[in-house]
This record gives structure tokens, sequence and C-alpha cells, in this order.
């Protein structure tokens, strides 16, 4: 199964162009990381506000587990919003290639070179699976427009890439006032007692990323 990280990248890649859309990507990732890390509760919020780890087994997903040991071994308790700055760089690398070079390992998308005109050289990813990134999108509208019942999983991607824009899940405007509504019912699950490991976590996300187009009011 996809993480959440890895499900945002997919969305911020375009099929046809192989280019991947970075506007808020880092954002997105960032927050998905410590959400993902919330649930499966390696980390919460302790005292006032600051990040902490109640568990340090590994997850078996390099980008998760590298950010899990960046958080236990700093030095300093920091807030929501602060680590998703301090993780927008994990073992040298920016998150997002992080992301990518695990998606590549595993087979799920190629960066290639192109050379345009004969002159020029390009890189672009390729998707090695059309229809896996369709896979995420059909499941994010079968929760906002056909009612289905997401998983928390599910939930907070819809959550996160709603705020960041990566990608158009409603396209008419109808839809897109349905897609809205829905979310808005959907976001309670966050108070249900299943998220109670996360919730503080995934709001804290969600508020630092308040200011964005289309995000949920809390």
């Amino acid at each position: 199964m996809l993480t959440i990280p890895e499900e945002l990248w997919l969305l911020s890649l375009n099929p046809r162009t192989g280019k991947v859309k970075t506007t808020k990507l880092i954002q997105a990732v960032t927050g998905a990381v410590l959400v993902e890390l919330a649930l499966a509760k390696r980390i919460q919020i302790k005292g006032k506000k600051q990040v902490g780890v109640t568990s340090d087994q590994p997850l078996g997903n390099a980008v998760l587990d590298s950010a899990l040991a960046k958080i236990k071994a700093y030095e300093k308790d920091l807030e929501v919003f602060l680590w998703m700055y301090e993780l927008s760089s994990v073992q040298q690398k920016r998150i997002q290639d992080f992301v990518a070079e695990g998606l590549q390992e595993r087979g799920t998308v190629e960066l290639v070179e192109q050379t345009v005109l004969g002159l020029f050289k390009r890189k672009k990813w390729v998707l090695k699976d059309a229809n896996l990134r369709d896979e995420v999108i059909q499941r994010m509208r079968a929760a906002g427009l056909e009612n289905q019942e997401p998983t928390l999983h599910t939930l907070c991607l819809m959550l996160i890439a709603g705020q960041t824009d990566l990608v158009r899940i409603a396209e008419s405007r109808n839809e897109r006032a349905k897609y809205q509504a829905r979310i808005r019912k959907l976001i309670t699950m966050v108070d249900e007692p299943r998220a109670a490991h996360a919730r503080n976590i995934i709001v804290a996300v969600l508020k630092a990323n308040q200011t964005s187009r289309g995000s949920v009011t809390l």
C-alpha cells in the first residue's frame, strides 16, 4: 500500500508531460509524513503543542523511518508547523525527491532522459502502471462524490490534497461544491475514538495549511 506522501507525489505528477507540480508539494509531503507517523502511532503531541516520539519501531519505509529518526534525535521539541519546515530535507535530500526515489526503487515510476530537437536533454517521470494514479483519484472521488466511507488514510489524503491544490478531483462547479460539502462532513471522523491517537497531529497539519485555497475550517 502506498503511503500518503507517495500518493500525494503521484497526484502531483502529470502523466502526459512527466512533470511534477512542485507548487506546495513540499508543504503537502511534509505534513503527510507527520500524519502518516501519527496514524502509525509513532508520534503524537506532547506537552502543549510539541511533537514527541511514542515509538521508534521502523515502519519499513525509508522516508517515514528517516523522518522518525530525525524527530527522535532532534535536541529541541518543536511544534508541527516547525517540523514541516525541518522535514523539507531528510538525509540531505529534498523530501519530495526522497519520496520519488522510493517509488522508483519499487518500480512504480522511472526517471528517463529525452533529447529534444537533437540538442536539449530533458528529464521526465514515467508512471510504470498507468492505472495507479487513477486508482488513487477514484478512491478520493468515491469518498467525496459517491458517499463511500473512507479510511482515515484516505480522509487525510483528501484533506491535505485539497488544501495544497495538487490535483483537481472534482471537474464541474457542481461537483466541486458537492466535494467540499462532503469533506466538511467527513472531517468529523477526526474526532472519532479510532482517530484519537492521531487527531492532534492531523489538526495541527491542517491548521498549518489553513491559508491555502480550499482549506477546511477547523
